[in-house]
């Protein structure tokens, strides 16, 4: 495939809010020229790649299931032995010898999302620091309060979507899915738990909830009451965010938006500094 065709796939597939990846063959047989493919998270292929059809089955069902489980940019390479058809995903690794192993197909995998969704359930203090974090961050971002004082443009100048009607009409109106991370900083328990239960069947990326041990407790005991598996439960982020020992809403959303980074980026969570050596 020519780089133009290329682009344009990319480009229009992430207009169309799909997640793409390009799939470049990295050993091919006979100098063959068909070493790429273009795969999107609506299944479409294009392009061609001089392997068995057992392999492409193998390789794009893979593929397509990085694509819509967790959604984190990333580029990585997979082995898939000719024989057995096993896969090996190889991150971070010298693969020199790897590579002169003639009984695996190797594939270099690049993985391209568009925007991710951050959806905030609540327009209070909280509420606001998120979404103003969330703008330099370049999520796109959703705000839901039912009080149209707290859910306005002018309160969320940063906001590509702003919905004041009750919690579940607005939620409704939303799709929500792997692109999506759903915060829950209303102003009651109920109202978070009215939004939890329409959201955490939908599979987003991130539920996260606000809130004391307490009041986090009794909205995932009512749910559970209600049949919500507990499995599904154990998904959700709460009490929410990272341990940063502040307590004000500028500091709350920091430490939500910095839970969300170390899960969409896949870090520890650890100090830098402890990476440095200042004596060998």
């Amino acid at each position: 495939m020519k780089l133009d065709k290329i682009y344009n796939q990319v480009k229009s597939s992430l207009e169309a809010e799909l997640a793409v990846s390009v799939v470049t063959l990295m050993n091919p047989e006979n100098n063959s020229n068909n070493v790429k493919l273009i795969i999107d998270s609506n299944r479409k292929i294009s392009g061609n790649i001089d392997v068995s059809d057992k392999i492409i089955n193998v390789l794009t069902e893979n593929v397509y299931k990085k694509m819509t489980t967790h959604a984190f940019s990333t580029i990585f390479i997979l082995a898939i032995d000719k024989k057995t058809l096993t896969i090996n995903e190889y991150r971070n690794k010298n693969l020199a010898k790897d590579l002169e192993d003639d009984k695996n197909t190797f594939f270099l995998v690049e993985l391209f999302y568009p925007k991710l969704k951050l959806i905030i359930v609540g327009g209070g203090h909280v509420g606001l620091a998120l979404a103003q974090l969330a703008d330099i961050l370049g999520f796109e971002i959703i705000v839901i309060d039912d009080r149209k004082d707290y859910a306005n443009n002018e309160r969320f100048p940063m906001a590509q979507k702003i919905y004041s009607d009750k919690i579940s009409n607005s939620l409704n109106n939303i799709t929500i899915d792997h692109l999506s991370y759903v915060v829950l900083v209303s102003r009651g328990h109920k109202l978070d738990e009215e939004a939890l239960e329409l959201v955490i069947e939908e599979n987003p990326s991130y539920i996260g909830m606000i809130g004391s041990k307490r009041r986090t407790k009794i909205v995932l005991d009512n749910l559970l009451a209600k049949g919500i598996s507990a499995e599904n439960l154990e998904k959700v982020y709460t009490p929410v965010g990272l341990n940063l020992g502040g307590q004000s809403p500028g500091e709350i959303g920091l430490s939500i938006l910095a839970e969300i980074v170390q899960l969409i980026h896949q870090g520890d969570g650890t100090s830098l500094k402890n990476s440095r050596r200042v004596r060998e």
